[in-house]
């Protein structure tokens, strides 16, 4: 079985502009089983296109030639070393075309048409030819596939002219007139978004770029094109519109990486440059995870349906520089590989025809002060969610804690929709002291041991009461009733806890009373730190704290103890504690493999502040 067929005519656009780079043409043929495949190659009988087609190559326009069909080049990507595995990017799409089993290929590159030429046509038939030089013809004579080269533009229809005196802001600019399945990366402030055939833009781009897709019925192999203007958008019916005020320019996606280099910076991204024909563009803020957007500008005919392996330095480009490990995780199919940034500044990506995208985090170990109890391991973490770290000391007033959440978030694998405001600064703490005379040293110290006997004695009651099930509050009215001396202290100190629905998890904020007239000599502060301390340390304290914008929210956590281990027991190991403005937030938690989960919440959440606490710390 042959594509296509013979006895069929074809019709291919070529563009008109010499330096497109050309169309190449994709044959195909089926054996039906691999074992008439194997028998094939033992027999040395190759299958070839006898055509006289204007092939890019030495040969003269009107010679005929063979041309030998191969096999499919292997899916998986070549390992670069025995411990380098490249990170596959997914397609950015469901719809990716594949080929049926025991199928082979020829991909032949045309030559561009004369300029004053508009047309041509070639014929094309199949054979078999054996090691000993007999040939067997597959088609009968005058039934060969007849193909016709039209030079016209293959990815637009003709560009409406501007009217400036229109008087709207925005005017239709083209349609999309590509025969073949198609995609389209959109790049914007801050954003950089794939869309496929048939789906609209969601934002104003200030580049489109389309780029060819393979489908069951797909002949002609087509170069992606780029359009750089100003408001561009793409609607469901593939109608391109722009500003009416900006000119939007055409190009061979191949030739434009002087203009996606100079604006991509002024978009709020990244620009790393073309590597094996893909523009690499990642996310600027430098303590975000890093989108990696890999966006094809050139096809290579040749490896259509051949990975391609891109080695990247971040490093270099000032991204993930001071971070020991980070991990590579793909939302799309929830693959997470781990890199150490010690042993190899590089980062080996394995790419498709379409592009894709992938989020590079640094990865984070939750501290503790504590030794990670029998059967517990200490837990590392790595952001999804774009973010801007905080210490885990500081307080932060609420108004403003709620101003720097201010911005909007697509999706996991987008970017902000503009830049994260810093957070604002911390207010100073005020250190309680203690200052003694020495005229007053025995009655202060006296006062202190009263004092201390006293609060001993009520706790020990209250204890006495818990255990046997009194009620307590008729106790502690009294006992406060017989030690008002006591009140002084809470006038030096005041504890703020954030409660939470989950009770132990929320996080101790000690916040000291100021006054203009200054504390006597007389009045030691001793009792009050000791109750300052005591409620501090019946909290914990949260390893990472951070605030997030509105929308989803999600986290990568790994931890030794999930290695190895099948089923859904990898999540019924306890997790770390994350809070959201004190409260507790639900996250769902999927395993990954190699000990890595996922923790994602459910749908949108307010943005805030977020406090991860180590489970290590809670017994």
């Amino acid at each position: 079985m042959f594509f296509p067929p013979l006895d069929s005519t074809v019709v291919v656009d070529i563009p008109s502009s010499a330096q497109s780079g050309g169309v190449s043409l994709l044959f195909r043929t089926r054996t039906g089983s691999a074992s008439a495949l194997e028998q094939l190659k033992r027999d040395g009988v190759k299958v070839q296109v006898w055509t006289n087609a204007p092939v890019d190559n030495d040969r003269a326009e009107v010679d005929w030639a063979g041309y030998n069909f191969e096999e499919a080049p292997a899916a998986s990507p070549v390992k670069l070393d025995d411990s380098v595995v490249p990170f596959s990017l997914p397609p950015p799409t469901e719809d990716n075309f594949v080929d049926e089993p025991h199928t082979m290929f020829l991909t032949l590159r045309l030559r561009a048409l004369p300029h004053d030429q508009t047309e041509a046509r070639f014929l094309a038939t199949y054979r078999l030819l054996y090691p000993n030089g007999e040939i067997k013809w597959l088609g009968y004579q005058g039934r060969d596939l007849r193909c016709v080269l039209r030079k016209t533009d293959p990815w637009l229809a003709p560009p409406a002219k501007a009217d400036q005196n229109s008087g709207s802001a925005y005017r239709t600019f083209s349609s999309i007139t590509m025969k073949e399945p198609w995609g389209c990366w959109a790049i914007g402030a801050q954003s950089v978004k794939y869309y496929p055939k048939s789906r609209a833009t969601d934002f104003e781009a200030t580049f489109l770029v389309f780029i060819p897709r393979r489908g069951a019925s797909t002949f002609a192999l087509h170069q992606p094109i780029i359009l750089h203007g100003a408001g561009l958008k793409l609607d469901s019916s593939g109608v391109v519109t722009c500003r009416t005020s900006v000119s939007t320019r055409v190009y061979t996606a191949i030739t434009s990486e002087p203009e996606l280099s100079i604006a991509i910076p002024d978009l709020g991204l990244h620009w790393l440059g073309v590597k094996e024909g893909y523009a690499f563009i990642t996310s600027a803020a430098p303590e975000q995870p890093v989108n990696i957007h890999a966006v094809p500008l050139f096809i290579d005919p040749a490896a259509a349906d051949r990975p391609t392996t891109v080695s990247l330095d971040l490093a270099s480009h000032g991204l993930l520089a001071n971070n020991p490990r980070f991990v590579i995780y793909s939302p799309l199919t929830n693959e997470v590989l781990d890199y150490d940034n010690q042993g190899s500044r590089q980062l080996h990506l394995s790419v498709g025809r379409s592009g894709g995208s992938c989020i590079v985090s640094p990865v984070y170990t939750l501290c503790t002060n504590k030794p990670s109890p029998i059967g517990k391991a200490p837990w590392r973490i790595a952001y999804v969610t774009p973010h801007t770290t905080l210490g885990t000391e500081p307080e932060q007033e609420g108004d403003s804690a709620a101003e720097a959440n201010k911005f909007e978030y697509d999706s996991e694998t987008d970017l902000l929709s503009r830049e994260i405001k810093p957070s604002p600064p911390s207010r100073p703490r005020m250190v309680a002291a203690a200052y003694l005379n020495p005229r007053r040293t025995i009655q202060s110290l006296v006062r202190l041991l009263w004092h201390t006997l006293g609060y001993m004695v009520r706790a020990l009651v209250m204890r006495l009461f818990g255990m046997i099930g009194l009620p307590v509050s008729p106790l502690v009215s009294y006992l406060r009733t017989a030690h008002r001396k006591s009140d002084h202290i809470e006038t030096q100190a005041r504890s703020r806890v954030g409660e939470s629905k989950a009770g132990s998890s929320g996080a101790a904020k000690v916040e000291y009373a100021t006054s203009e007239k200054s504390a006597g000599p007389s009045d030691v502060l001793s009792d009050s730190a000791t109750e300052v301390s005591s409620v501090g340390d019946a909290k914990r304290r949260p390893s990472r704290v951070f605030n997030i914008p509105g929308g989803p929210f999600s986290l990568l956590a790994h931890t030794k103890l999930t290695m190895n281990v099948d089923g859904d027991e990898k999540t019924q190991f306890p997790v770390p504690d994350v809070t959201l403005d004190g409260e507790r937030v639900e996250l769902n938690i999927t395993a990954l493999g190699r000990g890595w989960t996922i923790m994602q919440t459910k749908g949108n959440v307010n943005g805030g502040r977020v406090e991860i606490y180590d489970t290590a710390t809670s017994t």
